[in-house]
């Protein structure tokens, strides 16, 4: 079962953790074997960034100074062969990392070097987007007002986990990696 980390390490939006965490609940009780696949955030969900890095260089979102160990879809799927494949992984949830924590403006500069292009994303935006967004008194949610704080997690929660060898025989991909196989998506 494909699940997110933030079942063993709270952070969010908690609909989205109870969420998670009632799925892999299910899948335990089913009765049929199951591996749990506890994943950071996507890699590929920077391609979302393409758009502005196309037209501008510039990233504009909430939270750049937050820290997450991004995981690359391949390792994912590398990981899910081998447990549909081998028995051992049979009743195990693992939590999937990338090979080192960085936050979302470290992750631009690593799409910059992949392209050879200058990208930046500011340090924060959320407060000048959130009073942007500022719905009318009739109006009480905002486009921001579902986001749970995503505080700059610490390092220790962010910190790969070193199961990758025991799994697959090799380390995870970095983000850097990554964005050099994707380096043309975001020119």
């Amino acid at each position: 079962m494909l699940s997110a980390a933030t079942v063993a390490h709270p952070v969010g939006d908690p609909r989205f953790i109870a969420e998670f965490t009632a799925a892999e609940q299910a899948a335990r009780r089913s009765g049929l074997e199951w591996t749990i696949l506890r994943c950071t955030d996507f890699a590929a969900n920077a391609l979302a960034w393409a758009p502005q890095l196309r037209r501008g260089g510039v990233v504009r979102g909430a939270y750049p100074a937050a820290v997450t160990s991004t995981v690359e879809e391949r390792d994912v799927a590398a990981v899910t062969v081998r447990a549909l494949l081998e028995p051992e992984h049979a009743g195990r949830a693992y939590l999937l990392t990338g090979p080192q924590p960085l936050t979302r403006a470290a992750k631009v500069e690593a799409i910059g070097r992949a392209t050879g292009r200058e990208l930046t994303s500011p340090r924060s935006r959320r407060s000048r987007y959130a009073r942007a967004c500022s719905p009318p008194a009739s109006r009480p949610r905002s486009p921001t007002a579902g986001w749970a704080p995503w505080p700059t997690t610490p390092a220790s929660r962010a910190r790969p986990r070193r199961r990758w060898p025991t799994v697959l025989g090799r380390p995870a991909r970095t983000f850097a990696e990554w964005a050099t196989d994707h380096a043309e998506k975001f020119r």
